[in-house]
């Protein structure tokens, strides 16, 4: 199911303990850039077993 892999995605992004609402107002919040988010999710999609990332191009 497509939203359980995304949501494996997003946890290792935003760990929970880390979440972005916690902050505080004044700190801006980090921003990804696409090249740095490409490298990532590749590097997620390659240590996924093997139903996920085979599903995934």
């Amino acid at each position: 199911m497509m939203h359980r892999k995304f949501d494996r995605v997003y946890m290792y992004i935003y760990p929970p303990h880390s979440s972005r609402l916690n902050q505080p107002k004044t700190q801006p919040i980090p921003t990804m850039k696409t090249a740095d988010l490409k490298r990532l999710m590749g590097e997620v999609l390659a240590s996924l077993p093997a139903p996920y990332s085979e599903h995934i191009t």
